[in-house]
């Protein structure tokens, strides 16, 4: 199995390459109904455009099948790290890719200029886990890069934070507590 997770370099201006092919496919899918729709008020054309038609339909389909794919492998290892006692699922999102690509941890790919190697993130019943790809296991454990975590987990509304972090067997753990809002006594 892999220990990290190939990505292209995100986009600077924040938008979100993955979603480019689902957008194509919907538009495809709804192009292809119109057009549909348009050959029956034209006789003599309407073999040529429900065969076109036709064609752009199955375009959209296969333009949605590797995202639809995608998102189902997600929500499948979703509820299988559903068990924790935390709400960690913002670590899974696009959001966390990009707070890691800031923060530089990551590495570039070697094999393609263009892509770049996150570390995997692998939801625990103490907490969370990154691997440690090349160099990066020391800038891991700092100080500011934990902070960086908490701060990211408070703005997604997470209700933890990191206590502490340790290096074991090629990951980073990080445990994690209630946040200090849920020890406090409320009146």
């Amino acid at each position: 199995m892999r220990e990290y997770n190939k990505r292209q370099a995100p986009s600077p201006n924040g938008w979100n390459n993955r979603i480019l092919l689902p957008i194509l496919g919907i538009f495809f899918v709804f192009a292809g109904f119109i057009l549909k729709i348009l050959s029956f008020n034209i006789p003599w054309f309407a073999l040529v455009i429900d065969l076109i038609a036709k064609w752009i339909i199955v375009v959209g389909i296969v333009c949605m099948i590797p995202s639809t794919w995608r998102w189902l492998i997600r929500a499948q290892n979703d509820l299988k790290q559903s068990n924790t006692k935390y709400d960690l699922s913002a670590l899974r999102s696009y959001k966390f890719e990009q707070k890691l690509y800031s923060m530089r941890i990551f590495e570039k790919d070697s094999y393609d200029c263009n892509k770049i190697r996150l570390p995997q993130v692998v939801i625990t019943d103490y907490g969370f886990k990154l691997t440690a790809i090349g160099n990066l296991r020391k800038q891991m454990l700092d100080d500011d890069t934990i902070g960086d975590f908490n701060s990211f987990l408070a703005l997604n509304n997470a209700k933890c934070a990191i206590q502490s972090a340790y290096y074991r067997d090629g990951y980073v753990h990080y445990i994690v507590r209630h946040a200090i809002e849920k020890d406090r006594l409320h009146f």
